[in-house]
């Protein structure tokens, strides 16, 4: 066997270190406030990778955020941390940071049609409950306020131990609704 094969392929037929496992598929396809994964197998999984696509709103400023479930219930206080970096294709340049946000920050465009959000997020220790659960983040659209491209990476955290066992995506601004949204949630086998 090369050197290798066990770490990037198929050995025996088992699912290498490393490999993705599909969780699950979500899709919106008309006005909804929120997407909900609430089986995301934390105990099976210490990494989950979250991809989203299309993200469109019906209102313009409602970028994605996401929320997580502590054993289930959702956590709507102010006590997430974020900190990234956004790039847009004007030559604007930001580090938006915080350390009371009400959910973990997404992407910046997705307003309509002609700029939706698109990105993934890895989401770290959920199912710890001696642990912080933490992201790492990375999206592309066209922003809502000059109609160029926006790039956004960076990390967010959940300051307090506890077993987080579902994610919430929902816009940024109260009332306004996702008209399109495809997701998929892997879990990343050790």
């Amino acid at each position: 066997m090369p050197i290798g094969q066990a770490k990037f392929g198929l050995l025996g037929g088992v699912a290498s270190l490393g490999s993705l496992e599909f969780i699950e598929e979500k899709s919106i396809t008309s006005s909804t406030a929120t997407m909900e994964f609430t089986n995301i197998k934390e105990s099976e999984y210490d990494v989950h990778l979250l991809q989203y696509k299309g993200f469109e709103v019906d209102a313009s400023n409602a970028r994605p955020v996401l929320r997580f479930y502590e054993n289930g219930t959702l956590e709507t206080d102010s006590v997430y941390q974020s900190a990234h970096q956004q790039m847009r294709a004007t030559g604007t340049y930001s580090q938006p940071s915080s350390t009371g946000h009400s959910y973990v920050r997404l992407g910046g465009g997705g307003s309509n049609s002609n700029d939706p959000d698109n990105g993934y997020v890895y989401i770290y220790n959920a199912g710890k409950s001696n642990r912080y659960t933490h992201t790492n983040e990375h999206t592309a659209g066209i922003y809502f306020g000059d109609n160029a491209l926006i790039s956004e990476f960076g990390g967010s955290i959940l300051p307090q131990k506890s077993v987080v066992d579902g994610l919430q995506i929902l816009t940024w601004s109260v009332g306004n609704n996702i008209t399109n949204l495809q997701a998929k949630l892997f879990g990343v086998k050790q």
